[in-house]
This record gives C-alpha cells, sequence and structure tokens, in this order.
C-alpha cells in the first residue's frame, strides 16, 4: 500500500484521485456540514483513490473533527492517526477550547478518554462536549 497524506486543497493539485473526500464519507454514512473544512486526505496511490480523511472547525472557542476512513481500509491504524494529527491541532488552540464532536462511532469517547485524557463534560443525544482533564 502506498499512501500520500494531501493536506487541504494540495489533493486537488495531485491530478491523480478518481473520487474526493466528500464521496467517501457519505459512502460511510457520515454527513459532513458546511462548517468543516479538508484537513487531511489519505489518498492510495496504487488505487488512485481517497481512503481516508480528517475534516476539521474552530470557531467560538468549539474545535470539532470527523475522521472517514473507508471500510476496506480500517483496522489499519489510518483513523487513529488521523484522530492523533486532530488532537495534536485541538491541543494547539486556545486553553479554554472545548472539543464538540457529533459521534457516530461510540467506541470513540472511551478512546478519547483513555488515550488523550479527555473528559466529557456534557452529551446530547450524539453529540459530545469534551475537556482535556
Amino acid at each position: 500500500m502506498n499512501l500520500e497524506y494531501a493536506y487541504g486543497d494540495e489533493l486537488f493539485d495531485m491530478g491523480l484521485v478518481n473520487d474526493d473526500p466528500w464521496s467517501l464519507a457519505n459512502k460511510v454514512g457520515i454527513t459532513i456540514l458546511s462548517d468543516k473544512d479538508l484537513f487531511i486526505s489519505v489518498v492510495d496511490l496504487d488505487e488512485n483513490r481517497v481512503i481516508a480523511a480528517l475534516f476539521n472547525a474552530y470557531q467560538n472557542d468549539e474545535y470539532s473533527f470527523d475522521v472517514v476512513v473507508d471500510p476496506n481500509y480500517q483496522g489499519q491504524g489510518i483513523g487513529t492517526e488521523l484522530i492523533d494529527i486532530a488532537m495534536q491541532d485541538f491541543r494547539a488552540m486556545p486553553e479554554d477550547a472545548i472539543l464538540k464532536l457529533d459521534v457516530v462511532n461510540k467506541g470513540l469517547i472511551p478512546f478519547l478518554e483513555k488515550v488523550y485524557s479527555l473528559r466529557v463534560m456534557d452529551k446530547d443525544g450524539s453529540h459530545y462536549i469534551m475537556m482535556e482533564d
């Protein structure tokens, strides 16, 4: 597997890709809200397609992100790596920033609590507000 990480619009400059991160998100059943920007795309150069993506947004002291990974590539650490990049970005935000997530994968919350020492401050349905412990 020959992977390339493209930041933001670099993906479109590559001229190699047959599809896009938004199509991948739709394929796996995740809706990317319009306030989120494409942060990173992961391209399988051998297959010439997007296999994962990280979208993020920061506004009003709230940081949020979505990670999507093609089901054929799940379980290989790609999603974990993108979450780590998102968490590095979150930790670079002002100290009073909060993490606001609309969680599709319920395993994400215990993962963030354990690995990144975050705690849930509030929950409303699938929406979670988290802060550093």
